[in-house]
């Protein structure tokens, strides 16, 4: 997964499909001039790509946002019938502290909603059905609630901070 890419394409390089690989890439829009024009030739476009290696899925995209500042997208990895789907939410949230809490709130409610539940192995299935993955550069977007159960004793777990520099900051408390 890579995070602010800033390719100015969408494709796979021929250069990167010689080594095996594919790209599945969403993009941010082009950045826009003093007219409010986009700046095609721009090579400050961000963006979210998944690289995988070639012919061993067959992968699906679902693109949540392709907004100036936050890019969201799950791929579900299929591979023949025993094996579980596997999803992956890649996800680019810009520092930007003048970005709405009210958006980042409906981002993360869209990827609640979109979340997949893995579900344990029966007798019938040798694994669960899915596995979904979150990753991505959330900078400081990521609420401050310590989650005690992940660790014994709960004292063991870091604070999340996030970017520390005070330009960087939300306007308001993100919420937990």
């Amino acid at each position: 997964m890579i995070t602010e890419h800033h390719l100015l394409f969408t494709h796979t390089p021929s250069y990167v499909k010689q080594t095996g690989w594919v790209f599945h890439t969403i993009q941010s829009p082009f950045k826009k001039n003093k007219q409010g024009l986009p700046t095609t030739t721009s090579s400050s476009r961000g963006g979210v790509l998944l690289a995988i290696k070639q012919d061993t899925f067959a992968i699906t995209q679902k693109t949540h946002y392709e907004q100036d500042k936050y890019q969201a997208a799950t791929w579900t990895l299929k591979s023949g019938t025993f094996i579980p789907h596997i999803h992956i939410t890649g996800m680019y949230i810009s520092p930007d502290p003048l970005l709405p809490n009210s958006e980042i709130k409906q981002l993360y409610v869209t990827l609640n909603t979109d979340f997949h539940p893995p579900f344990p192995p029966s007798s019938q299935n040798m694994h669960g059905g899915h596995y979904h993955i979150y990753t991505g550069d959330f900078n400081n977007w990521t609420g401050t609630a310590l989650e005690d159960h992940l660790a014994h004793p709960p004292s063991q777990i870091r604070p999340r901070v996030g970017d520390p520099r005070p330009d960087h900051q939300p306007q308001d408390p993100t919420p937990n």
